[in-house]
């Protein structure tokens, strides 16, 4: 069996809140923006925002440090903004960057998510 390397701890709950929400087909994709109201479309990371609090952070292209902590999301490097890295076409990119340049699909993300976060 294949080892597959845990990159960022979240809460087991969030994790199945955050993928449900990309596999929905409820959120617009859009890019470089966590929200782009003028479009209503959400990046990955913006959908993890609005799935558990309705709201997403203004005018950010990832999660504050401040938002993670108080979710239990952690990463590597403390205090780090929130934008797990995940395996994808053979090297580590973030998951703004599997959203924004690879163009990878939200249930595409979801998947990568899974298999590379560490739950409790």
């Amino acid at each position: 069996m294949e080892s597959v390397e845990k990159i960022f701890r979240i809460p087991k709950l969030l994790l199945k809140k955050w993928t449900a929400a990309l596999r929905s087909g409820e959120y617009q994709q859009g890019k470089h923006t966590m929200f782009d109201a003028k479009t209503d479309s959400y990046c990955c990371l913006g959908v993890l925002q609005h799935a558990l609090d309705g709201v997403v952070e203004a005018n950010m292209e990832v999660p504050s440090p401040k938002w993670g902590a108080s979710k239990g999301i952690t990463e590597p490097v403390k205090g780090s903004c929130f934008n797990p890295f995940l395996f994808c076409g053979g090297n580590w990119c973030s998951a703004a960057y599997c959203n924004d340049e690879l163009n990878l699909s939200f249930p595409e993300i979801a998947d990568l998510l899974e298999r590379h976060a560490e739950t409790y």
